[in-house]
């Protein structure tokens, strides 16, 4: 009986012991894994909280790309711009065409003056020129000169005439010069795309039309 008893209470003694035993190891394995967890979590908020932020930033950023400060675009420019506008009023929604039927740039540049509120960086200045004739260094830059804070765009000419190498070598150059001017090279398209031209070789069909406005988005990028 005495036998009995005392190994009833070691095996009690023993019970308890491994009952303890357990409880520790459950409670160094819990707080490690808490521990390990709160790091984790803390990684993760971090990381989470730049992800946001990157992603937040690169919203803004896409929506500054997107609207590209263009609040409202002049085009400028002869018979072409003529032959372009419809298109244009189909693609932009604030723009100021005016263009004329055998326009010269010492006309344009009289023309400026009227559309001083374009010339701020946030606006944006197509000008087509050169049909109907040569212009000198000096007249262009005096043009150029009246939209100096705008964002201009320089369309070059496609016209079987004797001056046209000679328009084109002066845009390429003034868009060499200043920082605020892009020159769209309509010549090199238009040159290998006879289709895109009415029978004088001059004025633009609607295929033409819809391939010059497009160009000019694309360099425009909106």
């Amino acid at each position: 009986m005495i036998i009995s008893l005392a190994i009833g209470i070691n095996n009690i003694v023993r019970i308890k012991s491994n009952l303890e035993n357990a409880e520790i190891y459950s409670s160094e394995t819990n707080t490690d894994e808490t521990s390990e967890g709160e790091g984790s979590n803390g990684d993760s908020n971090e990381t989470n909280e730049k992800d946001i932020n990157v992603s937040t930033e690169n919203d803004e950023d896409i929506s500054s790309t997107a609207a590209e400060d263009y609040n409202e675009i002049l085009a400028i420019g002869d018979s072409i711009m003529l032959d372009i506008t419809p298109t244009l009023n189909k693609t932009y929604n604030s723009i100021t065409i005016d263009g004329k039927i055998g326009r010269q740039m010492s006309e344009a540049i009289t023309l400026a003056t009227k559309y001083a509120e374009f010339n701020d960086s946030d606006k944006a200045v197509i000008i087509e020129l050169g049909t109907n004739g040569y212009f000198t260094s000096k007249q262009i830059d005096e043009l150029l000169d009246s939209f100096s804070k705008s964002h201009v765009f320089l369309v070059n000419t496609r016209v079987p005439r004797s001056w046209e190498s000679k328009v084109n070598k002066i845009l390429k150059e003034k868009a060499e010069e200043r920082e605020n001017i892009t020159l769209i090279d309509w010549y090199s398209i238009a040159s290998e795309h006879p289709e895109y031209f009415e029978q004088d070789g001059v004025h633009l069909n609607s295929k033409g039309s819809e391939a010059l406005v497009g160009l000019i988005s694309k360099n425009l990028k909106i």
